[in-house]
């Protein structure tokens, strides 16, 4: 069974737990870097309590602009949305603890009583935690570091040739993109008759606004959803 694997951060886990043979990596979303003013996120961070990361990757682009500056964390309650390796990555650039939320209920709920927070979005703007932290806090203010565009035809054909049996998909975003392509690609056909595997409740929600069923792992984490995977096709 070949596994079509969404996310192009994910596919060298999953050809270490499934084997090269078994793995199509079919990236639907590239990921472009705004420009972003260092000194609006100075000033943002200045009078923050609370800090959150969406994603780690979003630490290394937030690094660049920031030219580390570590500093600035200093003081200030961190999280992150994507767990333990995000914390990691948040860490290795800003040398700061973060809590590692699993998803964006978890941070909201690590907020509650925040005075002021920052929220660095990655390649699409988090309205759900977005809107939960609007509610909890004083003031919320949003960064978002890249703009995610559908990537190109090359590598989203092979969501259909050869496609799979089996596709992962880690955010509502790419869900969108390879089913509304710009370029004509029998996407959902293709996924109607696969099993879906979505990295969460979200992922599943979207593949649902489609008609596509989906099953959802008991964890979002990479390496988690790669086992999860392994275990379907393995019977």
């Amino acid at each position: 069974m070949r596994v079509v694997v969404t996310s192009p951060r994910a596919v060298e886990l999953f050809v270490r737990v499934l084997g090269r043979e078994r793995v199509v990596a079919a990236p639907v979303v590239k990921l472009v870097p705004r420009s972003i003013s260092a000194e609006e996120v100075a000033k943002a961070l200045a009078g923050a309590t609370h800090v959150v990361f969406v994603s780690g990757a979003v630490a290394y682009r937030l690094a660049e602009v920031l030219h580390g500056a570590g500093a600035l964390f200093a003081g200030r309650a961190v999280a992150t949305a994507e767990g333990a390796k995000g914390a990691v990555m948040v860490k290795n650039k800003f040398g700061v603890e973060a809590y590692p939320g699993q998803t964006w209920e978890e941070v909201a709920a690590w907020a509650r009583g925040c005075g002021a927070a920052v929220v660095f979005h990655h390649g699409e703007f988090h309205r759900e935690l977005a809107e939960a932290l609007e509610a909890l806090c004083g003031s919320v203010a949003h960064f978002q570091l890249y703009d995610a565009v559908p990537e190109d035809l090359d590598k989203m054909r092979l969501l259909v040739e050869p496609g799979g049996d089996v596709y992962v998909f880690f955010s509502g975003v790419a869900v969108e993109y390879a089913v509304e392509n710009p370029y004509g690609l029998p996407v959902a056909e293709r996924l109607r008759r696969a099993v879906n595997v979505a990295a969460g409740p979200a992922v599943a929600k979207a593949l649902a606004k489609y008609g596509i069923e989906a099953v959802v792992p008991p964890s979002g984490r990479l390496g988690d959803v790669a086992k999860f995977v392994a275990s379907l096709i393995r019977g």
